[in-house]
């Protein structure tokens, strides 16, 4: 643990740095942030992180002895072909898999820390930098195809925020390459659309989609089999879905907690806040609340998880800049972030650590 601990400190002095120093030393410090996070990720062992152990290391060996793309295609059957070309691509120029982890995490880091820095200003990149360590970056040591699926859509957040949907669909089309369930953030440019629309039924269509969206998030088993016995979805992906089917309820405490508390506190924004709100702000609002419906449901639903990841991301740059506005003063500032660390901090400790989730502790290298 030490390590991570270790990490944490270097990133807390160099996202201080980042805030106090001159624009052109920006790039320069948001440089070495994104070097150290790819860096621990790129020499870790390779039983760090469960899927490395699946698939990861596997993956890459085949692509190192296929001579062409369509060989390798054929021999990794699978709807993520941008996961596979990122393999062969690393593998024409090395056989080592420590240097193909060090690129993936270097295109993550660089997609999500870049994606911080843009839209967490002053302060607020301290706790958006944090956010993401200790709840998004060691998924990332696991879910190998669907961390880089997310860091796009995150990055891709931009092209709504600046209204250009025709980029952000690109986006989500090339994320969906890496990991087919990013298709998921059609729903989120639904909710947009509508928030921008001047329909007056436009409050009750997104209460509607909503509704829609949690019934079959609910009943994903019964939909899946009426798709499988349509013949739309194949054997693979009908297995896939009982997978990840719980036979118990289960309930994380930790996280919900974490949720209520960011969704209490952007509603005293949202709600509360004396001067006009941005569209924009609504919007990440909404999707925040649909992290935290979707996320529930994964204590049934284990995948339904996973699909929440897409929404949950945003909160790394949504919250901070909420606690700036919700703080009114600079103690008050101080205190919600010391309060919001003190909360990521035990969420990242309960589930990496204790509970070992993704299997990233105790943490191993190379050399």
């Amino acid at each position: 643990m030490f390590i991570y601990l270790l990490v944490f400190f270097i990133l807390l002095v160099l996202s201080n740095i980042y805030v106090k120093t001159n624009e052109k030393k920006k790039k320069i410090v948001l440089s070495i942030i994104i070097l150290l996070l790819s860096v621990l990720g790129g020499v870790r062992a390779s039983n760090i992180g469960t899927d490395v152990m699946v698939y990861g290391e596997r993956w890459f060996n085949i692509s190192v002895n296929t001579n062409s793309l369509s060989s390798l295609l054929k021999i990794i059957q699978t709807t993520d072909i941008g996961y596979v070309i990122l393999n062969y691509i690393v593998s024409r120029f090395t056989d080592n898999f420590n240097v193909f982890l060090f690129v993936h995490q270097l295109i993550i880091n660089i997609l999500i820390c870049t994606t911080i820095a843009k839209y967490c200003k002053n302060g607020n990149i301290i706790l958006g930098l944090l956010f993401y360590y200790f709840v998004y970056y060691f998924r990332t040591y696991n879910l190998l195809r669907q961390a880089v699926a997310l860091a796009i859509v995150l990055w891709s957040v931009r092209y709504l925020i600046e209204n250009k949907k025709i980029k952000y669909i690109i986006s989500i089309l090339i994320a969906a390459q890496f990991h087919a369930t990013a298709y998921f953030c059609i729903l989120t440019l639904i909710i947009y659309m509508l928030l921008r629309s001047t329909n007056k039924y436009r409050k009750i269509f997104i209460l509607l989609i909503s509704f829609v969206s949690i019934i079959c998030v609910i009943n994903l088993l019964d939909i899946m089999t009426i798709l499988y016995n349509m013949g739309i979805i194949n054997d693979r992906i009908y297995a896939y879905t009982y997978t990840f089917i719980k036979s118990e309820v289960s309930f994380n405490l930790i996280e919900f907690m974490i949720k209520i508390a960011g969704i209490i506190i952007s509603s005293l924004y949202i709600f509360g806040y004396k001067k006009e709100i941005d569209k924009n702000d609504k919007f990440l609002y909404l999707i925040m609340v649909l992290d935290l419906i979707v996320s529930q449901t994964s204590n049934f639903i284990s995948y339904a998880g996973r699909l929440a990841y897409y929404y949950g991301t945003i909160n790394v740059i949504f919250l901070p800049n909420v606690i700036e506005k919700v703080s009114y003063n600079k103690q008050n500032y101080v205190i919600f972030n010391i309060i919001s660390i003190g909360l990521l901090f035990a969420y990242w400790f309960i589930t990496f650590i204790v509970n070992k989730s993704c299997e990233v502790y105790p943490y191993q290298s190379i050399f």
